[in-house]
């Protein structure tokens, strides 16, 4: 139908490997990454990168010319990365780098204001459940994934991203007491609607 309205089309590769994300801020003094691996739809876990990654992100940024905060995207085919996509600004998942020892919003506020920027050297490890991705995935109403994650898995994954350190759970964690309790107070409220 697209070539018969279009009269071409251009057919993305499907590249069946290992999905990486760097998390980056350029600043004129250096390059700060965070890396990340999919673990599955929902689920990523920030990891050593694998040989050429990161310099292949400095390449990219490097070339462009590019000052600020971002993310690139690689696909794996055997043992080399190509690229799937690069964000140039604050990305779903910043929580994860800034768990990591990244923090691209203050980062990114502190160059808009002309301030000197420290590059900072980011070795912790978090693993990053995305509420929302999970709990379709459970459903069955997500795009496909090749690890559907069970019922028990799900929960275990929960649980773990709220009561652990260096596990974030998006879009909130159930750790902060400020933000349990506003979860308290809504699901109060709307069962006093309900009720009344």
């Amino acid at each position: 139908r697209v070539l018969q309205e279009a009269g071409r089309a251009l057919v993305q590769e499907f590249l069946p490997g290992p999905e990486w994300l760097v998390d980056f801020f350029r600043a004129e003094d250096g390059l700060a990454t965070v890396t990340r691996v999919v673990v599955r739809e929902g689920v990523t876990q920030v990891a050593e990168p694998p040989d050429g990654l990161v310099a292949s992100t400095r390449r990219l940024v490097d070339v462009a010319g590019f000052r600020g905060a971002g993310q690139v995207q690689f696909l794996c085919r055997g043992s080399a990365f190509c690229v799937h996509d690069v964000n140039l600004r604050v990305t779903f998942g910043v929580a994860a780098a800034i768990g990591a020892g990244l923090d691209i919003p203050r980062l990114a506020v502190e160059q808009a204001l002309g301030l000197p920027i420290a590059v900072p050297s980011c070795t912790k490890t978090v693993r990053y459940v995305w509420l929302g991705g999970e709990a379709r995935q459970l459903l069955g109403s997500g795009p496909p994934s090749t690890a559907q994650p069970s019922a028990g898995t799900f929960a275990r994954e929960l649980v773990l991203a709220a009561l652990l350190p260096r596990r974030i759970l998006d879009p909130v964690s159930l750790a902060d007491p400020l933000v349990l309790a506003a979860a308290v107070r809504r699901a109060l409220a709307a069962l006093g609607s309900r009720l009344r």
